[in-house]
């Protein structure tokens, strides 16, 4: 797998080179290829035999959305079709079989031809490229933007979030400017890595799917890096208690990196969403959509 996810990087680094690879890029693209694997595994023990549960044959584990594109193991709205349809002059529902002739099939004998190539183990590598090109690159600007150095005169992505939590809650960000907290030493990898080292792989799973869907849904230029930094803000206001009480810059830069347990991201997902609306003034205001 390491040498997949080289090759991967390699290629993607090479038809990109004004950004090629930087730090963290690793870690979006092994957690696509994971959900992608593990998306392969689960189709090949469907064709073995039956028995399993929802949660198995999906690959995703509990939490996921329905409705997920079949062996994307991300939301609606991201990355390039990936139904590739009937054959040309052939009518949807219809298969060239044995001996040449047209037969047709049935509902549930068109989901496993489409699941099986959807989650064929043979163009894994060529998923996961595809995925994190999209991650990187769309809708929108996508995650580039967070890995990309600010223009003179722009805000950086840290800035933005913490121009954003000025708007909300005035106090909190006061208090992190009094103690002279460097957001990007905890923001950075919030951004760069969408939240994966924060919280439990199968969280992070259902939190990319939220992200992705989100995004398709506002339909804006800045695409995923608006949801993704309303998203960062919104955990910087989850642990607002623990930081105002702390009065030594150590202990709230000591709480910002390591998160504390999350019971439930959707608390998190929904102040995000309230916050998405001020995140647009506050860019229209700065003069950039990046």
């Amino acid at each position: 797998i390491q040498d997949a996810l080289c090759r991967v990087l390699a290629v993607w680094s090479l038809e990109n080179p004004d950004i090629s690879y930087k730090q963290g890029m690793h870690e979006l693209l092994g957690l696509l290829f994971l959900v992608l694997h593990r998306d392969s595994e689960a189709a090949d023990a469907r064709e073995s035999g039956p028995g399993l549960g929802p949660d198995q044959g999906s690959g995703l584990g509990p939490g996921m959305s329905p409705g997920m594109s079949p062996g994307s193991g991300l939301g609606p709205g991201l990355g390039p079709g990936v139904d590739p349809g009937p054959s040309p002059g052939m009518s949807p529902g219809l298969s060239l079989g044995p001996g040449l002739e047209w037969e047709e099939l049935t509902g549930d004998e068109m989901d496993v031809e489409e699941d099986a190539c959807l989650t064929d183990g043979r163009y894994l590598e060529h998923d996961a490229y595809e995925l994190f090109d999209a991650v990187m690159k769309g809708p929108g600007k996508g995650m580039i933007t967070h890995y990309s150095i600010a223009a003179k005169g722009s805000f950086s992505a840290p800035e933005r979030v913490l121009n954003l939590l000025k708007i909300v809650d005035p106090q909190l960000h006061q208090h992190l400017q009094d103690l002279d907290i460097s957001v990007a030493t905890f923001l950075l990898r919030w951004l760069r890595l969408m939240f994966g080292r924060e919280f439990h792989f199968e969280d992070v799973i259902m939190l990319w799917d939220s992200l992705f869907a989100l995004t398709a849904k506002l339909r804006r230029p800045s695409g995923l890096s608006e949801v993704v930094e309303a998203f960062a803000a919104a955990m910087i206001i989850f642990v607002r208690p623990s930081l105002i009480e702390f009065q030594d810059s150590h202990m709230c830069l000591r709480r910002l990196l390591k998160f504390p347990p999350v019971e439930d991201l959707t608390v998190l997902i929904k102040t995000a969403c309230d916050l998405l609306p001020l995140t647009r003034q506050e860019r229209n205001r700065l003069g950039t959509c990046a």
